[in-house]
């Protein structure tokens, strides 16, 4: 005979199992996984206390301290085609605690990852311990993430500057050297670095990355190369933050049509984090140097401009980066090239597409030694000398104001003047048809790199970079604007174009008086 108390009693524990089994599952789906941790309402927080105390600097992000600012907000990088769905954020969060455990909040944000993003709203991370919890806020930006750590030493660079030792850490959810999301990390030293912007609350860097022995470090960051130099441009003295991405992007793209592909410094927007401070929005680029333009090692020379306008002294006029002889041999034969002498001589091809970009852009601050490199490469007789431009941030509407002493945005100043290199004169006098072939240079050009259509899709695209993140937003809540809010990216857009106008009727008339 059957009992059937047993029997009923066994369907009842087998209905149990099922249905506990069915619940365990619908919480797993209720929940959800989101970059290696579950998902949970704030119901399911409710039987937990809510504490400011616990220790946030245990969070990793791929298995590597997080950058974090202030305790309590974390920065990760992800690809934009992640933001369409919250189970295809990348990269997982963890903790050095391995009693604790790390939840993210089901919100709004959660689920409107793009929308929120873009107006800096934040997903929260749950960091739990035994019935404690705390909530950390998580920054998604689109754009890498980069996060020094470190501690100052007793060593200065050559300005008297303190160099600070630490560890370097870029997380990219797009790295185009890989098409993919990586991480890299390195030893490294860095330092304030620059003139006119290190006076700034917000800082240029120089940083060093180093090995475990303290030797050079090479590592190819964002597709940009490899190199152990890097620059940290903290994009200070303009409001838009795209005058220098577009006066790169123009070269770089001229230069590619040339023999001569003298690019100027490869550059890649990136979000800072220092010693758990935000930063802001800062440019990442190579520095120029002999392997940046590829050297002959054995006969070129490479010297970098330092006084703004006139020569003084040689050791206040320039800088030299790369010689393999001695530091006044290699000015004289910069001297020579300048004067096309004892067989040295400018490159005046290159000479020009440099005098025309400087133009196009208003840019009066590259105009004499500052921020111009100079490149003497070998030739059988002697040297020819090619100009590299570096550092255009004071252009396309912010000039010099003489009665202030100091640049500002002047839209009209800036539109209505010439702008040419101080050797322009002596080249014209070895050249008397230079102002024709500018001319005849530009209209080439107008048809291939200064096109309405290729500036501002440069403009917009960088444009879209650093708001898709709400960077700019981050970067301007943190340092402000310089310029009252006169020098927006609709400004930009509309100097440029006026600009291709206003070099159209100046190189027109110097055909017309010509002919």
């Amino acid at each position: 005979m059957i009992d059937k108390r047993k029997f009923r009693s066994g369907i009842i524990l087998r209905m149990i199992g099922v249905l506990a089994v069915f619940v365990l599952v619908m919480t797993v789906i209720e929940r959800g996984f989101c970059m290696g941790v579950p998902t949970v309402g704030e119901e399911y927080l409710k039987q937990f206390k809510e504490v400011d105390n616990l220790d946030l600097s245990q969070i990793t992000f791929n298995s590597e301290k997080a950058a974090a600012y202030a305790d309590k907000v974390v920065y990760i990088s992800q690809p934009v085609e992640a933001l369409s769905d919250y189970h295809k954020l990348v990269g997982e969060f963890g903790s050095t605690n391995p009693d604790a455990e790390l939840y993210i909040v089901r919100s709004y944000e959660l689920y409107n990852l793009r929308e929120c993003t873009a107006n800096d709203m934040t997903l929260q991370i749950i960091l739990k311990e035994g019935q404690n919890f705390q909530r950390v806020y998580v920054v998604i930006s689109t754009l890498p993430v980069i996060n020094l750590n470190g501690v100052e030493t007793d060593r200065k660079d050559d300005e008297g500057r303190a160099i600070i030792s630490g560890e370097f850490s870029i997380c990219s959810g797009y790295d185009p050297s890989t098409e993919s999301f990586t991480f890299n990390k390195s030893n490294a030293e860095w330092h304030i670095r620059g003139a006119t912007a290190a006076m700034y609350g917000k800082k240029p860097l120089k940083v060093a990355l180093k090995n475990k022995n303290g030797e050079n470090n090479n590592l190819n960051l964002l597709g940009m190369g490899e190199d152990d130099d890097w620059i940290l441009n903290p994009l200070s003295l303009e409001d838009t933050k795209i005058r220098e991405k577009l006066a790169i992007e123009l070269w770089n793209s001229l230069e590619k049509s040339t023999e001569h592909n003298l690019k100027m410094s490869n550059s890649e927007y990136v979000e800072v984090v220092i010693n758990g401070e935000y930063h802001g929005l800062y440019m990442l680029q190579r520095r120029i140097d002999e392997k940046y333009l590829n050297l002959n090692k054995d006969r070129d020379i490479l010297i970098k401009g330092k006084q703004i306008w006139k020569e003084k002294d040689v050791i206040d006029t320039y800088e030299v980066v790369y010689s393999p002889i001695e530091y006044t041999k290699a000015i004289e034969i910069l001297d020579d090239a300048l004067n096309n002498k004892n067989g040295s001589r400018m490159n005046i091809n290159n000479f020009i597409d440099v005098n025309l970009l400087l133009n196009y852009c208003s840019s009066g601050d590259n105009c004499g030694n500052k921020n111009m490199y100079y490149l003497l490469r070998s030739i059988d007789e002697g040297y020819e000398l090619y100009l590299v431009p570096w550092d255009t941030d004071m252009s396309f509407g912010i000039a010099w104001i003489e009665e202030y002493g100091y640049n500002d945005y002047n839209y009209e100043k800036s539109m209505n003047r010439s702008v040419l290199r101080q050797e322009y004169k002596n080249m014209k006098k070895i050249y008397p048809e230079l102002d024709i072939m500018m001319a005849q240079r530009w209209k080439e050009l107008r048809d291939e790199v200064y096109t309405t259509e290729n500036i501002s899709g440069i403009i917009w695209e960088n444009n879209d970079k650093i708001n898709q993140s709400a960077s700019f937003t981050r970067d301007i809540n943190t340092w402000w604007t310089n310029y009252d809010g006169e020098d927006t990216v609709d400004n930009l857009y509309i100097y440029c174009v006026e600009r291709l106008r206003w070099m159209d009727n100046y190189y027109d008339e110097i055909i017309a008086k010509a002919s």
